[in-house]
């Protein structure tokens, strides 16, 4: 999935790169900030080593549990707890 999103994010080389690390909601939020964070920038460390993407263009942020996916239609907890730990990245126009 990074590498099809490394390529992606290659036509739009003058935006910046958000990393958000987020985890379930289980468990004490500040080990589950710290969790995210480390996911965030596990992710950062690998685009920069493997695909040589510029550092100071990726930003990592961990946002815990604070914000959950929505529940699908008939989805089961076991289905919705697995959807929970993820990371997001997100473009951001730079300033030019």
């Amino acid at each position: 999935a990074l590498k099809k999103a490394v390529e992606n994010l290659s036509h739009y080389p003058n935006y910046r790169i958000i990393v958000k690390g987020h985890t379930g909601l289980r468990g004490d939020s500040a080990a589950n900030r710290k969790l995210s964070q480390e996911r965030a920038d596990s992710v950062v460390r690998y685009m920069v080593s493997t695909y040589q993407l510029a550092e100071n263009r990726m930003h990592a942020v961990g946002y815990g549990s604070t914000q959950p996916l929505a529940r699908k239609p008939g989805e089961s907890d076991r289905s919705y707890h697995y959807r929970l730990p993820r990371v997001e990245l997100a473009l951001v126009a730079a300033d030019i």
